[in-house]
């Protein structure tokens, strides 16, 4: 994987007859978000702790690690060579480089993968000459319909990503309830990043209702066309590329709905007319950052 600030080599083993098939292999999305991470259109809309959902083979997970881990390397290094007085290329790339990710998922064969290739990355261990990685990085069991939070790191969760969790509708239910309890301000997190591929525009519709029952809210951040070519160029590496020739890999970010404030005019005596002079009932007023493609 190639970063502004240096080469990284993610190694990532595939489980292709281990009968889970759906988390142990590649995906089309995955690989096209684990490209815009490595392109760098993602290091703003990150934060110090990322949670990765239905992490699988933990291809996205361990691009964001490994590209925070990176920066921060060489931040610190160029902290040290300029004693602190200017701003380096780290800084100004990633103001907030990922110090934490946690990467999870449900079936024991899936996060036992998911140890083998965090433990096969070497851009994750620690620096030659130090005793911590510079990045931390946890496997954690997370079942949607009946999450334990408690499980999971205690420090806040800053942002929330995903890619191709919503492979069909039956896990839409789990999925959007849990984005309730991780996202403001149930939870910590500003944001959800789900890279989706949509196979079936019926089930992409039924996600996009689950998520406004929730009181979630959407957009598609706005990339540059540089950064969407680089990670398209990544496609090829999913399973599902040849079969998805005709579908679509979308970006969703995915957030609390604004707080809507109500005003309410009591009426002091509902059996008589309102006089013109009269407050009039107002309506509450909705607004959503809904964008199509």
């Amino acid at each position: 994987m190639e970063l502004p600030e240096g080469c990284v080599v993610l190694r990532v083993a595939e489980n292709l007859g281990g009968g889970l098939e759906t988390g142990c292999v590649l995906w089309t999305a995955g690989c096209m978000l684990m490209g815009l991470c490595a392109s760098g259109a993602l290091d703003q809309l990150l934060g110090a702790h990322v949670l990765e959902l239905g992490s699988g083979t933990g291809l996205v997970g361990l691009a964001v690690a490994s590209r925070g881990a990176l920066s921060l390397c060489n931040y610190n290094n160029d902290n040290n060579n300029n004693n602190g007085s200017n701003s380096s290329s780290a800084d100004r790339l990633l103001e907030r480089p990922v110090f934490r990710v946690t990467l999870t998922d449900r079936e024991p064969a899936v996060l036992e993968n998911l140890r083998h290739n965090l433990s096969a990355t070497a851009a994750l261990a620690a620096p030659r000459g130090t005793s911590e990685a510079t990045t931390l990085v946890e496997v954690c069991q997370l079942e949607w319909s009946q999450p334990d939070l408690k499980s999971l790191p205690a420090q806040k969760i800053d942002v929330v990503v995903g890619a191709d969790i919503v492979y069909d509708a039956e896990a839409i239910p789990g999925l959007t309830s849990l984005l309730r309890q991780l996202l403001r301000p149930r939870g910590t997190a500003k944001h959800a990043l789900v890279a989706q591929m949509v196979r079936n525009e019926a089930t992409f519709e039924k996600l996009q209702e689950a998520l406004t029952a929730e009181g979630l809210v959407w957009d598609f951040p706005d990339l540059s066309p540089d950064a969407w070519a680089f990670a398209e160029s990544w496609k090829r590496c999913g399973n599902d590329y040849a079969s998805c020739l005709l579908s679509r890999v979308v970006l969703l970010r995915i957030m609390p709905a604004p707080e809507v404030v109500v005003q309410q005019v009591r009426v002091e005596e509902l059996n008589q007319p309102m006089m013109e002079s009269s407050v009039p009932m107002s309506s509450p007023q909705e607004s959503e950052r809904c964008l199509t493609l």
